[in-house]
């Protein structure tokens, strides 16, 4: 086996992280690919169909036109909160044989602040990790020069302001995002087995909107939300060669050695048009329908510090629409119950399917339950995810493709009014 027949086996590695990139609005965790919307214990309760109907201070994430609190001049509200995601992944080859993933445990933190003057102007600050991906195979596994383990983390900083005009509330805001990915795969060689790790990171900014309109008193409201698109470049991304023979490393074209590589990703803008009804006077039904831009991503380009490694890999990511049904009952002045379900298309074609997002359509069922005493709440909350089997048709790894996550979210608040 020649060294450049090695390296060019492996110059698809930075090509499967940066794809983690890709995928970064839309693997698996609870919304459209990547995408963790069980930011708020409300919201998950109700399978975040809230963007009519956000009265907490989650509004930041969910649509900032909603930070306006009428009924709460001149005070500030805060919240903090934290999800448990404990997902299974299986994939199971032509042959059946299958192949669980290592299960980790995803906690994603929420934290909120808002502040309304008169009722009609709002500010408001959130600090989410809306898009995450955690997932793990054992290092043995047939796959394990695809994926043996990968992880992004991405935080987004965004300070708002809103201000209301009557029936129509109006808000914008500005998203600092600062995201990490670290990515382990095997390397084969003829009598041994390497592994290379790779790590980087990125900021980027972009913005995002809302409104909501009380088309009619105490029975129905209207809204919507627009995030933008975000471009990361990866300028300083690491590849650590570990357990390489002596032949096949060194620091000529095609060697394996410790090096840097570059790409630069745009995150795709979304929308999310929400219904919200009040049939009695302590029941809200909520739905919302929600589309992402995946088809602005045709291909994505790989720059490596050895140039002979670079790469140009076809995507061909769809856009997605997923769709959201939400309640929430008030039994008495102190406690709320809720339920909720989700239908997510995923946008990963068959032939572009692969162990590091194993994505699939998946359907979310969510229960809640709210605690209200004077200016404190408490918001806990339950999703069960089933991914449906999506068989991958992929040249190099065909197989399925199926798991579930269940997912454990707890919100608490606490409004003053000044």
């Amino acid at each position: 086996m020649n060294t450049r027949g090695v390296a060019q086996r492996i110059n698809g590695v930075l090509t499967v992280a940066a794809g983690l990139w890709l995928a970064l609005v839309g693997g698996p965790a609870d919304a459209s690919g990547i995408l963790v919307d069980t930011q708020s214990g409300r919201a998950t309760g109700m399978a975040s169909a809230v963007t009519a109907d956000a009265p907490d201070p989650s509004a930041v994430l969910f649509n900032p036109a909603e930070i306006v609190r009428e009924e709460h001049p001149n005070s500030l509200a805060v919240q903090v909160g934290d999800t448990l995601l404990i997902p299974t992944n299986v994939f199971r080859s032509p042959s059946g044989e299958e192949t669980r993933g290592v299960t980790p445990v995803v906690p994603p933190f929420t934290g909120y602040a808002t502040y309304n003057l008169d009722g009609k102007l709002a500010f408001g600050l959130g600090v989410v990790n809306l898009y995450g991906l955690k997932i793990r195979w054992p290092d043995d596994w047939a796959g394990q020069e695809l994926i043996r383990e990968a992880e992004l983390t991405t935080y987004f900083i965004n300070p708002e302001v809103a201000y209301r005009f009557g029936r129509i509330k109006v808000g914008a805001g500005v998203q600092v995002v600062r995201g990490t990915v670290r990515l382990r795969r095997a390397i084969r060689f003829p009598d041994t087995t390497g592994q290379i790790e790779l790590a980087g990171g990125a900021w980027g900014v972009g913005g995002n909107a809302g409104i909501n309109v009380e088309l009619i008193d105490d029975l129905l409201q209207v809204g919507a939300t627009y995030r933008s698109r975000v471009k990361l470049n990866f300028n300083e991304g690491t590849a650590h060669f570990s357990g390489v023979p002596a032949e096949f490393a060194g620091s000529e074209p095609g060697q394996l050695r410790d090096q840097t590589a570059k790409t630069s990703i745009t995150l795709p803008d979304w929308v999310t048009l929400g219904l919200s009804l009040r049939p009695l006077k302590a029941l809200h039904v909520n739905f919302d329908a929600q589309y992402f831009t995946w088809q602005a991503f045709p291909a994505l380009r790989i720059n490596f510090e050895d140039p002979t490694l670079n790469q140009v890999e076809p995507k061909r990511w769809h856009h997605t629409w997923n769709f959201h049904l939400g309640a929430e009952y008030g039994l008495s002045r102190m406690f709320t119950v809720r339920a909720g379900a989700m239908w997510d298309n995923t946008p990963n074609p068959d032939d572009t399917l692969g162990p590091d997002i194993p994505d699939s359509d998946r359907v979310n069922l969510a229960a809640g339950l709210g605690f209200h005493l004077e200016g404190f709440t408490v918001d806990a909350a339950y999703q069960y995810v089933i991914f449906l089997e999506h068989t991958s048709t992929l040249p190099t790894f065909p197989g399925s493709y199926e798991g579930h996550v269940h997912i454990v979210g707890l919100s608490v608040g606490y409004r003053h009014a000044f």
